[in-house]
């Protein structure tokens, strides 16, 4: 009998830790209660049904290691949070934190911190040259890393995302692969770019624009690049750029768009050419024409409506754009700004190779940032690309059921793949 009592009060003391696990890890209220309940029925517990009382207390073991891999910042207060203090903390920037990549960014930083490496800015390594003006706002701003060469090398670019209202280019400090490319003779850049106008009364704002506007900052940053060459040993037919969420349809614009070069400019940069060789695309958008989201995503326009964040549909098509009246929007720029925004209806066979990165599986979505990173918009972009024989690579690990992997380091294996068959040409 002393046995049983003994094993009795461990399971109480077991289920009470679970239920205070669970609610710090969870926050589920509900399933703390349930925890609790079991502390009565070990009260009333037969010998006889110990087995099933230890296969139980197993489950509920693993229960919060579970769970914990599926929580993210939209179902988790804490891992909301942190993410909205240290955006960086995504690494694979599909716009959600998970437990995984909140422990793996710590592990980062405190790795980082005592190797006494960290950066001012919170990077693995310290830009070569920090702060770059590329552009007359505020935000033209990139940061370089130069690789120890003495031939022109090429380079990776990186853009942030944020939904073109926030964000930096600091967030490259999530990027895992910097030190190994500079080790490898492979320049890094990361890119600032104006933020868009969020309303009416911020078409009086100088510093921001339109969707379009952020495009051509991308677009400056690389022309920008380029007219710089030379200085930095870049080689300018080897530029890739990459991002995710807003930066990743920066990226495709760049890979879609028709160059925009232009020869006569008085600005020596403008007269640089915007193409690039390869494009990374991570938990993206394929299109900013939302009219053909619904058939996209498989959703109706009012359940489009329904989960599409408030403030971004009060938003008047014409600031969207970057006008400053809705009479514009059917103007010759009008028009071309439109059309610079359906990067898939610009893609064509002259179009660079392109990797296309997304973690999230193909459940109905129920918030704005599942909608906006829904897998469905990775593949409709995929079949847009073999649709007209540009090559394209996907990594879809939760669609596909692969074992996850760092998607970063996935792209970066596959920039130089790319880069290499570059060079045998």
């Amino acid at each position: 009998m002393l046995f049983l009592k003994l094993f009795e009060v461990g399971c109480v003391y077991q289920i009470q830790w679970l239920a205070n696990y669970f609610h710090w890890l969870f926050g589920f209220t509900q399933c703390e209660r349930w925890l609790t309940l079991n502390l009565n029925l070990l009260a009333t517990i037969s010998p006889m049904k110990f087995r099933h009382a230890i296969t139980s207390l197993s489950v509920l073991c693993l229960l919060p290691l579970a769970l914990s891999a599926q929580a993210t910042s939209e179902t988790n207060e804490k891992l909301k949070a942190a993410l909205e203090k240290y955006p960086q903390a995504d690494l694979n920037g599909d716009g959600l934190l998970t437990w995984a990549e909140a422990k793996k960014y710590r592990d980062q930083m405190r790795s980082s911190q005592q190797s006494g490496k960290s950066a001012p800015l919170g990077y693995p390594v310290e830009p070569t040259h920090p702060e770059l003006v590329y552009g007359p706002y505020e935000r033209n701003q990139l940061d370089l890393w130069q690789a120890n060469v003495s031939e022109p090398a090429p380079i990776i670019i990186y853009i942030h995302g944020g939904g073109f209202v926030g964000g930096s280019k600091e967030k490259a400090a999530r990027v895992t692969f910097i030190e190994q490319a500079l080790a490898e003779g492979i320049h890094f850049a990361s890119i600032n770019y104006r933020y868009q106008y969020r309303s009416v009364e911020d078409l009086d704002d100088p510093q921001r624009t339109g969707t379009p506007g952020c495009f051509l900052d991308g677009a400056r940053a690389v022309q920008y690049l380029r007219a710089n060459a030379a200085q930095w040993k870049i080689d300018p037919d080897k530029v890739i750029v990459f991002g995710s969420s807003a930066g990743g349809g920066i990226s495709l614009f760049l890979g879609a768009n028709d160059d925009l070069a232009d020869p006569d400019s008085e600005d020596p940069i403008l007269r640089e050419s915007s193409q690039v060789q390869g494009v990374g695309h991570f938990s993206s958008q394929p299109t900013y024409n939302f009219e053909r989201w619904p058939d996209i995503l498989g959703l109706s326009e009012a359940e489009l409506k329904k989960v599409i964040n408030p403030n971004k549909q009060t938003v008047p098509g014409h600031v969207k754009l970057g006008l400053q009246s809705e009479a514009e929007v059917d103007s010759e720029i009008g028009r071309r700004y439109a059309a610079m925004l359906d990067m898939t209806a610009n893609i064509d066979p002259s179009d660079p190779p392109m990797f296309i990165y997304n973690n999230s599986g193909l459940r109905h979505p129920t918030s704005h940032g599942q909608t906006v990173h829904h897998v469905k918009l990775s593949i409709y972009l995929e079949e847009q690309l073999k649709a007209n024989d540009v090559p394209a690579q996907r990594l879809f690990p939760r669609l596909d059921e692969l074992e996850q992997t760092d998607p970063y380091e996935a792209f970066y294996q596959w920039c130089r793949q790319l880069l290499a068959a570059k060079s045998q040409v």
